[in-house]
This record gives structure tokens, C-alpha cells and sequence, in this order.
């Protein structure tokens, strides 16, 4: 009986150390495996690397392939744009050419009727000048004819001073000149030829007024 419960004892200390055992194993992490590094990968990134490297190293130096191929498009780019821009040029050049000349001509008809017009405006109004200076020459000849009798004014015999000398022969005085008496004009001759060209230019104009021609007046703008 004593042999039966120590027995027991034993297999309840077993199936507890086996229990303890099995909930020591379940709390502990699993830990992964040890990875172990693959030798090829390890070759192909390190090639990759020194292409990296390389195209780097051509990039700076100026001698990568697709570095030179968007060079020489932006080259082909730029000689399209210069191309266009001169044809731009000429058709602009062409263009103000163009209009250059067709101004130059309409200058030139615009100057050749303008002195047209200003030659037949100077010819009109020389022709009225003239017409009225005919005409006050006419008029002023008209009043002109006729005999005016000329008369001699008596001249007037001054006294002497007392310093003047004694003439050689001494007029007498109250002798009565048989001359005909001379018409005294207050004016001088210049005044009274441009009163009668004065009077017959107001005829004149009077007359051309009348009959419904324009005056003469200043030059009219051309």
C-alpha cells in the first residue's frame, strides 16, 4: 500500500515537471531561422551598383548616351527655331517694304495734287491783282485827262534881317506876276496817286460785288 501511494507521488510529480515543461516551451518566442545571404543576389546588386557608378561617372564627364541623345535634340530644336525665326524676319521685312513703297506713292500723288491746286490758286489770284491794278490804272488815267490851268502862286517877299546881306538887285514889290496861278496841293503827289487808286479800287470792288464775283482778299489756304 505504502509502495501504491509513493508510486503516485512520482507519476504526479512527472506529469507536473512535463506540464511546467510544455508551458515553458509555449511561452517562448520562436525565433526565425538564421537567413542565410544568397551569394547571386548579392553579385547582381553589386553589378547594378557599378552600373549606377558608371552611368554617374559618364553623366559628369558628358559622355552618357541618353545625356548626348537630348543634347542633340535640343541642338535640332534650337536650329528649327532659328530657322523659323528668320523666316519670320524676311516675311517682316518683306512686309514693311511693301508698305513702305505703297506710302512713298501715296506721298507722292498727295504732293503732285497739292501743288497742282496751290499752282491754280497762285495763278487765279495773280490774275485778279492784275485785272485790279488795270483797273485803277484805267481809273486813275480817266481822272487824270482834262487841261487843269496851272497858276503861279505870288510869291511872298520876306524882310530882311539885319545880318542877311544886301541882294545885288532888289525886286520891286507889289509887281503883280503875269504868270497863271498854280493849283497848291496840301498833299504831295504820292498821296493823292494812292487816294485815286483808293477810290477806284472801292469802285472796282463795288462793281465786282455787284455782279457776283469774289473780291480780292488774302490768299486762301491750300
Amino acid at each position: 500500500m505504502r509502495r501504491k501511494s509513493q508510486d503516485n507521488m512520482d507519476y504526479d510529480i512527472d506529469s507536473s515537471e512535463d506540464t511546467q515543461e510544455a508551458s515553458e516551451v509555449e511561452q517562448r518566442p520562436i525565433s526565425p531561422p538564421p537567413r542565410k545571404e544568397n551569394k547571386h543576389h548579392r553579385s547582381s546588386r553589386d553589378l547594378k551598383m557599378d552600373e549606377l557608378r558608371q552611368e554617374l561617372q559618364d553623366l559628369m564627364s558628358g559622355r552618357h548616351p541618353e545625356y548626348l541623345r537630348r543634347c542633340h535634340q535640343l541642338e535640332l530644336d534650337l536650329e528649327r527655331r532659328h530657322q523659323l525665326n528668320s523666316l519670320y524676319r524676311d516675311h517682316a521685312i518683306e512686309l514693311a517694304e511693301k508698305e513702305y513703297v505703297e506710302e512713298k506713292k501715296a506721298a507722292q500723288v498727295d504732293f503732285d495734287d497739292k501743288s497742282d491746286l496751290l499752282k491754280t490758286n497762285l495763278i487765279q489770284f495773280l490774275e485778279d491783282k492784275r485785272r485790279i491794278i488795270e483797273s485803277d490804272y484805267q481809273t486813275t488815267m480817266e481822272l487824270n485827262v482834262g487841261d487843269i490851268s496851272e497858276t503861279k502862286l505870288p510869291t511872298r517877299n520876306l524882310r530882311r534881317r539885319a545880318l542877311d546881306s544886301t541882294p545885288a538887285q532888289e525886286k520891286r514889290r507889289g509887281k503883280i506876276s503875269t504868270a497863271p496861278c498854280q493849283i497848291q496841293h496840301q498833299l504831295d503827289e504820292k498821296d493823292i496817286d494812292d487816294d485815286l487808286r483808293a477810290i477806284a479800287r472801292a469802285r472796282r470792288t463795288a462793281s465786282l460785288g455787284v455782279n457776283g464775283i469774289q473780291t480780292l482778299g488774302p490768299f486762301p489756304p491750300v
